[in-house]
């Protein structure tokens, strides 16, 4: 990484905590941010910030995941074109729709 690669990683990793840094194989690095209680008991645990980085594009970006209470994904929230977008997915990963 260059000296700007670095100052970017360095302010991601400061900002989400070192604990929640991945590199992924391809280079990209993710950056997962705390869990946020779900208001209502219930199958969701809470959601988390997700932010990705590509050091090769330096293009980033973001999305919101919904955790069940065995910490699988289950629901993913995108913003494309100043649209929210929805995926949902069931208990065992499968994808069953968006809105």
């Amino acid at each position: 990484m260059n000296y700007e690669q670095l100052k970017t990683d360095l302010r991601l990793t400061e900002k989400y905590g070192e604990s929640s840094r991945v590199q992924l194989p391809d280079g990209r690095i993710r950056y997962y941010g705390i869990i946020e209680l779900a208001k209502k008991s219930g199958e969701m645990v809470g959601r988390r910030l997700v932010r990705e980085w590509n050091p090769l594009t330096n293009q980033q970006r973001t999305w919101h995941e919904t955790l069940d209470n065995r910490g699988r994904i289950r629901q993913v929230r995108s913003q494309k074109e100043g649209k929210k977008i929805h995926y949902a997915f069931d208990e065992k990963g499968n994808y069953i729709g968006s809105w």
